[in-house]
């Protein structure tokens, strides 16, 4: 572990980055093949991780040496660049040109020399400045979505939508990696089109494009292929509604409340046929429940709850 780079990534108002790329390079050493002239006899290689929730990665060096030899160098990180979604790029390693997987690094890093570990390397708390759009939380509020263009909206992570409509003629697309949360008054107007989903929201960058996040299980990775997108349409304040499934059903039905007009409500249920004969009762506090009406008669009933009604179907 003499040779790993650890460290912390944050941005500049403290907040710990998630999924920020480390990406770090090895000069392995010279190519005996005669054949192979400099400067192409250089041999390095490359390694990429990201940071964890907490702002942390851990870069490890590869063991692999890929010539003949009794005794394999001790390889270590000679370079590497940590750079987030919208964020600026750092540098430590390296300050001469050399190239790697066709793209040349020749920026000038901070002064550590050859070797990264020496004294004159700064510590391992990283501070990158972001654009705001692109903090782990994004909030997006009060916008018509107008004009003729494509429009894209992305969080780095989250993606908090409230108080917009989507009027534009073309594609109106809302993406984020984790949650993208339609908290209330979020409008389509018919005939426009929107798309909402979860998905890599890496701008183009020419030798970080491509790259992306694995997740890991029981020590090895695996690229999430299948993606599961909740929607969840919050009531604005002061609504109450609910709904009741399956319905049509056997008799025994689950109910769902939605309530945003007390912090202890109480539900007065009540079930009436087509003539208006109550059959049914009940009182709760609860806002999802199980209601067994297996002994009513098969037929067309209404369930109200509070002051709303809908029509339950027992077959």
């Amino acid at each position: 572990s003499a040779n790993w780079v650890t460290g912390n990534v944050k941005d500049q108002n403290g907040n710990n980055i998630k999924d920020a790329v480390v990406t770090g390079v090895s000069h392995i050493g010279t190519n005996p093949d005669p054949n192979i002239l400099p400067p192409n006899n250089e041999v390095y290689y490359g390694y990429t991780t990201f940071t964890d929730a907490s702002g942390n990665f851990t870069l490890i060096p590869n063991d692999w040496y890929p010539f003949p030899t009794t005794s394999p160098p001790n390889l270590k990180i000679d370079s590497y660049k940590i750079t987030a979604l919208g964020g600026d790029r750092l540098h430590r390693g390296f300050q001469i040109s050399y190239t790697y997987n066709s793209v040349t690094y020749n920026d000038n890093p901070n002064n550590c020399g050859v070797n990264i570990f020496n004294s004159n390397c700064p510590d391992n708390n990283f501070m990158i400045e972001r654009d705001l759009k692109f903090q782990n939380n994004t909030e997006l509020s009060n916008i018509t979505v107008t004009g003729p263009a494509p429009h894209s909206f992305m969080g780095a992570n989250n993606l908090d939508i409230s108080n917009v409509v989507v009027a534009s003629s073309a594609l109106t697309e809302f993406v984020a990696r984790e949650n993208v949360n339609l908290n209330s008054e979020f409008h389509v107007f018919n005939g426009r089109e929107a798309h909402i989903y979860i998905g890599e929201t890496f701008p183009d960058c020419t030798d970080f494009n491509g790259l992306k996040s694995l997740n890991t299980t029981s020590g090895s990775n695996s690229n999430n292929t299948n993606s599961e997108l909740e929607l969840k349409f919050l009531l604005p304040k002061n609504q109450f509604a609910f709904s009741v499934y399956p319905n049509p059903g056997n008799g025994i039905f689950n109910v769902e409340i939605m309530d945003n007009t007390s912090t202890a409500p109480t539900y007065q249920i009540k079930i009436t046929d087509l003539i208006g004969r109550i059959v049914y009762t009940n009182l709760k506090s609860n806002s999802a429940f199980q209601l067994d009406l297996t002994e009513l008669s098969k037929g067309i009933y209404y369930i109200q709850i509070n002051t709303k009604t809908q029509k339950l179907i027992i077959q």
